[in-house]
C-alpha cells in the first residue's frame, strides 16, 4: 500500500463504514467522524436495535454524549469498540448488563493491486441482483437468523435502495441455487464489503471467494480506489488471502434481547486477545 498512515486508513474505513450503516438506518447519531450511532428502525418492534461504533478518536464530551445514550436506550444495543477504548470503557460497561461476544478486525484493501479474477466458466454463476429475496437466503442460514430477522432486515436493505443509497447485491449459484451472496457499498472511491454469507452445507467450497472477487471486480470498474471490511476471526484467513490488510480490531458487546445466549459475561472473558500485529493497528 502507498505510504499513507494507519490513522489516514483508519479515517478512510470509518467513512466507509459510516455510509453503509448510514445507508440502512432510518435515525443516525453522529458524535464525531470516528464515532457513530445507528436505529435500525424508526418504531421498536422485536427486531429494534441501536448500533454503536466506537472508533479510537473519542474525546471526554463525545464519550459523555455515547453514554448518555447507552444509559437512556431501552432497546437492544450492539455495541463495538475499537480495542484502544477498552481499558476507558471497561469497568463502565461491566456494570451495565453488556455481553462480551466476539472480536472482529477492520481490514483494508488496495483495489489498484487487485487482481481480477481469471476467466473462468463459474463466473457465469456469479451475478449482481435486485431480487433480494434469493439475496437474503445464504444470509439467513449463514448467520443463524429467524425468518423473521430475515425478512426485516431484506426491508431495510430494500428501503435503501428505493432511496437511491450505492448499495449492490451480489449472488452465486451453484447446482441449481444460490448458495453464496454478498452487499457492497461505494461512495467516494471507497467501497465496503458487507453479509458475506454461505450456505452452511456449501461452505469451504470457495464459493465466497469467487463471490467476492466478482464484487471487487465491479467495485474497480465503478471507480472504487480502496474496499474495507470488518472481518470475524473465521473470515480472516479468506480475506487475507485474497490481499485484504489488518488496521484494527473492534470489540463486540450486547445488551438486551438475546445477549446472554450468544455471549459471554464481561469479566473476565471481555479482554484484548493477543495477535501478532496488534501493536501496530490504530
Amino acid at each position: 500500500m502507498p505510504a499513507h498512515s494507519l490513522c489516514d486508513f483508519s479515517r478512510l474505513y470509518y467513512q466507509s463504514e459510516d455510509y453503509y450503516f448510514g445507508s440502512l438506518s432510518p435515525r443516525h447519531v453522529r458524535f464525531n467522524p470516528y464515532v457513530n450511532a445507528y436505529a435500525t428502525d424508526d418504531h421498536v418492534n422485536d427486531c429494534t436495535m441501536l448500533l454503536i461504533q466506537v472508533g479510537s478518536n473519542l474525546v471526554e464530551a463525545s464519550r459523555a454524549a455515547v453514554w448518555a445514550l447507552i444509559s437512556n436506550s431501552a432497546v437492544p444495543i450492539r455495541l463495538a469498540l475499537h480495542h484502544d477504548q477498552i481499558s476507558i470503557w471497561q469497568a463502565a460497561l461491566a456494570n451495565s448488563n453488556f455481553f462480551y461476544v466476539h472480536s472482529t478486525t477492520a481490514m483494508i484493501l488496495d483495489l489498484a493491486h487487485f487482481r481480477a479474477f481469471p476467466a473462468h466458466e463459474d463466473l457465469a454463476q456469479a451475478r449482481s441482483t435486485d431480487d433480494l429475496s434469493d439475496w437474503a437466503i445464504p444470509l439467513g442460514d449463514a448467520f443463524g437468523m429467524s425468518s423473521e430477522a430475515r425478512t426485516h432486515y431484506q426491508a431495510r436493505h430494500q428501503r435503501a435502495l428505493a432511496a437511491r443509497k450505492s448499495l449492490h447485491h451480489f449472488t452465486l449459484a451453484a447446482q441449481g441455487m444460490t448458495v453464496c451472496s454478498l452487499s457492497m457499498s461505494i461512495a467516494d472511491q471507497l467501497s465496503r464489503l458487507n453479509d458475506i454469507g454461505t450456505l452452511v452445507a456449501y461452505r469451504g467450497k470457495g464459493y465466497a471467494t469467487r463471490l467476492i472477487r466478482v464484487a471487487l471486480a465491479r467495485a474497480i470498474s465503478m471507480g472504487a480506489r480502496w474496499c474495507f471490511l470488518e472481518a470475524t476471526e473465521h473470515g480472516l484467513p479468506l480475506y487475507r488471502k485474497i490481499g485484504f490488510k489488518a488496521l484494527f480490531d473492534y470489540q463486540i458487546l450486547l445488551r438486551g434481547a438475546g445477549a446472554s445466549v450468544e455471549a459471554s459475561p464481561l469479566a473476565p472473558q471481555w479482554q484484548l486477545s493477543p495477535t501478532d500485529d496488534q501493536s501496530t493497528r490504530r
